[in-house]
């Protein structure tokens, strides 16, 4: 009896998480697409609303909707896409069937929708149309929570404690950054911010080699995997580093001077957060 309630609990709570994040939001995904002339368009690729998925078809204007399925952490519904030669020209429409695992989740506050592929591709990210409305979240993915710097991706930095080291910076995920700053001497991380004192990626340079099995173990617990190795191009291939690296976040714990046998060797770690940068890339496009 008991176990019949609590499972008639959580339906009832499932029930009210899909009402809530469903019937009184409207997600959509964009892309950006070139045309001949070299314009470029943003446009609809999805959409989901109550219990219908749409696809938007650039090439023909055409919407097509299909009904949503839910089962339990999945989304099942089927989507049409114009299979490209590049980017204005196709061979056909294709109708497939995507099982989808679903997280409603606040990210900077904002409200989004991930659609996560079975096989571990790339997620799909979803914004609403009703954002002075809430949502319920969900937790159906393992999203790692990186607590290791004292200030996150999409933090803003207070301009009195910056310390400006260039003017420009080309980095992993971006170019012509604003500003690499160092919050205080005594901190010795890097931020790499935006003209609005936004951090974009997080560095810790000067790693001493005693702490880097410190650091490696921590970051395999607190991501859960295991990280690539990677290795310099001396004739010994000593490691050279250490990456974590999925869908949602980069994390590359490296020397700075690979030159082999050099024990004193200082390291480095880049962070980056895709997913919240997804969320800031968005707000800039709005």
């Amino acid at each position: 009896m008991l176990k019949i309630l609590v499972l008639s609990l959580i339906i009832g709570l499932s029930n009210n998480i899909i009402t809530i994040n469903l019937n009184e939001h409207h997600w959509v995904d964009y892309a950006n697409l070139v045309n001949e002339d070299g314009t470029e368009i943003r446009m609809k690729t999805l959409s989901i609303k109550n219990d219908s998925v749409y696809s938007f078809l650039y090439l023909t204007g055409e919407t097509k909707a299909f009904p949503l399925k839910i089962k339990d952490s999945l989304f099942i519904f089927k989507r049409s896409e114009h299979k490209h030669h590049n980017l204005t020209t196709f061979q056909e429409d294709t109708t497939y069937i995507d099982s989808m695992i679903y997280e409603f989740k606040y990210i900077q506050n904002q409200p989004i929708l991930i659609l996560q592929p079975i096989d571990g591709s790339k997620p799909q990210v979803l914004h609403t149309l009703n954002e002075t409305k809430g949502i319920l979240e969900t937790n159906n993915l393992n999203i790692p929570e990186i607590e290791y710097f004292n200030y996150e991706i999409g933090d803003t930095l207070n301009q009195e404690k910056l310390i400006t080291l260039n003017k420009r910076f080309s980095s992993i995920y971006y170019f012509d950054l604003q500003h690499k700053v160092l919050l205080s001497n005594n901190e010795k991380n890097f931020y790499y911010i935006n003209d609005e004192k936004i951090i974009l990626e997080i560095q810790q340079p000067k790693i001493v080699r005693s702490k880097i099995n410190n650091i490696r173990n921590y970051f395999i617990k607190s991501l859960g995997f295991n990280p690539e190795i990677t290795y310099n191009q001396s004739k010994n291939k000593s490691i050279d580093g250490y990456k974590w690296e999925n869908n949602y976040i980069y994390i590359y714990l490296h020397k700075t001077d690979s030159k082999p046998n050099k024990e004193t060797n200082f390291w480095r770690i880049d962070y980056i957060n895709k997913l919240i940068l997804n969320v800031l890339n968005e707000e800039n496009l709005r």
